[in-house]
């Protein structure tokens, strides 16, 4: 936490210092989280460029993700009809090999134990066919946690700034919450927040005035037929839950466009 922080602080500071003191906080904090990701994934500190090299790779493959599909489905039709971005596309996946696959492989040279991070679950997975995972598989995997983690972990805390500027007594409120408890100190830890729930309710009441997708993912009944709230449930049928309906339901919230973290 400390050193996401850090990073989080440090690049609020240059941005700020290069813009005359306005800050955008989008990008610092999609930078940051990206950063928290890929520790969590690889288990190490990762070098400036190489995190520039993988953010900026999927990226750029995730705005192709349409294309992408249509290769999938139709890859001769398509590489006729669109040779160029295709071209483009295939490059794209050339250099996220290139940088993930070095990763990956450095894991797995390392022998590292199990349970650090993300990675050494995968090394150390063993399917039902009694095989482990090859590396070209672990790169999707690796990829689809960066992709899926990176804007969802980071739409909330920019929400959250959002909604405290809006409301400066909230802010207040707050600011006057976490001071109480940390002090002089600059960091907060675990323990700390055990003895903060007025931060834990702006971050809930954030979730449910600004979740991160509107949907769920798919939920369902495995074994046999199931009855929910009055609702028969068939087997195997696909089940969402429509995160921000529920959120905005005035039934159960007054006022629910209000945000309102008691």
């Amino acid at each position: 936490r400390a050193w996401f922080s850090t990073k989080l602080d440090a690049s609020f500071r240059d941005e700020a210092d290069g813009s005359g003191g306005v800050v955008t906080p989008i990008k610092s904090f999609l930078h940051a989280v990206f950063w928290l990701l890929l520790f969590m994934c690889f288990g190490k500190k990762l070098e400036d460029d190489v995190v520039l090299k993988i953010e900026t790779v999927l990226h750029d493959l995730t705005l192709r993700y349409p294309l992408s599909n249509l290769l999938s489905i139709f890859p001769r039709i398509t590489k006729i009809l669109f040779p160029r971005p295709c071209g483009e596309l295939l490059e794209l996946r050339r250099r996220r090999e290139e940088v993930i696959l070095r990763l990956i492989r450095d894991c797995r040279a390392a022998g590292r134990k199990p349970t650090i991070s993300s990675i050494d679950s995968l090394l150390s997975l063993e399917l039902p066919d009694g095989r482990k995972l090859e590396d070209k598989e672990i790169l999707v995997l690796c990829a689809e946690f960066l992709n899926g983690g990176n804007a969802t972990t980071s739409t909330t805390p920019q929400w959250v700034m959002a909604n405290l500027v809006k409301n400066p007594g909230i802010q207040a409120k707050l600011h006057e919450e976490v001071s109480s408890v940390v002090g002089e100190r600059a960091e907060v830890n675990e323990d700390d927040l055990t003895w903060m729930p007025y931060l834990k309710a702006v971050a809930m009441e954030t979730l449910r005035r600004h979740p991160p997708s509107h949907l769920m993912l798919n939920h369902t009944a495995m074994d046999e037929d199931e009855t929910l709230g009055g609702h028969a449930i068939p087997v195997k049928a696909l089940i969402n839950f429509m995160a921000r309906e529920m959120g905005l339901e005035e039934k159960v919230w007054k006022e629910p466009l209000e945000f309102r973290p008691e």
